[in-house]
């Protein structure tokens, strides 16, 4: 039993002197198991054969930071040792100078090293740096996670916005977006009629400095980023699909540039049952090249990046040579790619060669068409100067 104790004191001054090395729940264990105030019997003061001071564990009971240990037969400074970085007797080597004790405890307690060991050992645990930090830490989390929780829910008004305006095919922008503007276009003034039932939205757009949503940027932006999950969820309907068909057609802006639409016709299996369905992919711009090769290459293109060139089993376009014929055509050019792609010819716009040849029979018809059409043409390419001045 006494060596076990003995052996627990060894390993106390040991852990007393690596106390800084511990983490806060073996300090906090150390501290509260005390400070060690063994007998002390092996600490004499002899003159020759004869003892003339032995240690008195009352002093223990004198003062409330002094320990020892019994294998040393030494006394130390419990506080210092925790805390202390100085390098004394009372932490190095231990005190055990009998006759000048009281001197030397006097003189210890009274040091600046001492007081501000015994202040460090008082106030332990009562105010932690790192559970502060931790603290701090934890409500900066918490701040920045209601910062984005709240930043989602205005991007979702953003978002539906976008959507409801693309649904409805209404356009986005008005002429003057300027906020002295009494319209300011359909995205700003949808978002703020939605800002009159939501005070957080209300907030956003009149606090708001770096990020309002609302810059003809954003708009692009969110129509871009809503097109493309559009388009991968149109993705994987057609991986999922057997066969595919694509309908291609060219029109003319208002600016009088050829824009090329694409739709892909497949079979979407749901839950119900299957179901035919049409996807349209966008315009894009082939004013620069209107021949056959180069439309060509372009619906490949969109069907390679569809992953779906050999599941095409159909194609279908207008009866323009370019687009129909059977040596040069877009067709032709699919078919070698792609034999298995049946052409069709398109049934709207067989119905409108109809009405165009109908139309033609009348005089005023061919005249009024005629007129809008060359009047297109003149404001679009203007003749030289003095032609202009003449006709004026």
């Amino acid at each position: 039993m006494v060596g076990g104790i003995l052996g627990a004191m060894i390993v106390l001054i040991v852990l007393l002197k690596h106390f800084s090395k511990l983490d806060f729940q073996s300090k906090l264990e150390l501290i509260n198991n005390g400070r060690p105030i063994p007998e002390l019997t092996g600490l004499l003061q002899t003159t020759g054969q004869k003892v003339t001071r032995s240690f008195q564990p009352e002093w223990y009971n004198r003062k409330d930071w002094l320990c020892g240990c019994s294998i040393r037969n030494r006394l130390f400074c419990y506080p210092c040792l925790l805390f202390s970085t100085c390098d004394n007797v009372w932490t190095n080597m231990g005190f055990c100078d009998l006759k000048n004790l009281p001197r030397s405890l006097s003189k210890h307690e009274s040091s600046t090293t001492h007081i501000q060991s015994q202040i460090a050992l008082k106030t332990f645990g009562t105010s932690r740096i790192d559970l502060a930090l931790n603290e701090q830490h934890r409500l900066n989390i918490s701040i920045h996670n209601a910062k984005v929780k709240e930043n989602r829910e205005i991007l979702k008004d953003l978002i539906n916005t976008t959507c409801f305006l693309a649904k409805q095919e209404l356009a986005f922008r008005g002429n003057d977006e300027s906020a002295s503007s009494s319209n300011r276009g359909n995205y700003v003034e949808l978002l703020h009629a939605f800002a009159e039932k939501d005070e957080r939205l209300a907030n956003h757009l009149k606090t708001s400095t770096v990020f309002s949503g609302l810059s003809n940027r954003i708009q692009n932006d969110l129509i871009e980023a809503v097109g493309d999950v559009i388009r991968s969820d149109i993705k994987k309907e057609i991986d999922a699909a057997p066969f595919v068909a694509v309908e291609v057609d060219e029109t003319t802006d208002v600016t009088c540039k050829a824009q090329i639409s694409v739709v892909l016709r497949y079979v979407a299996n749901s839950e119900t049952a299957c179901e035919v369905r049409e996807a349209f992919l966008g315009f894009d711009d082939l004013s620069d090249d209107r021949r056959a090769p180069a439309i060509a290459q372009y619906v490949l293109g969109v069907l390679e990046r569809y992953s779906c060139v050999e599941k095409l089993v159909a194609q279908t376009y207008d009866g323009a040579s370019v687009m129909s014929s059977e040596l040069n055509g877009v067709q032709a050019k699919i078919k070698e790619k792609v034999p298995e792609a049946m052409f069709t010819h398109c049934y709207a716009h067989k119905l409108n060669l109809v009405l165009q040849h109908s139309a033609k029979c009348m005089p005023e018809c061919r005249i009024f068409f005629k007129t809008i059409e060359g009047l297109g043409t003149f404001l679009t390419s203007p003749p030289s100067a003095p032609t202009y001045w003449m006709i004026l």
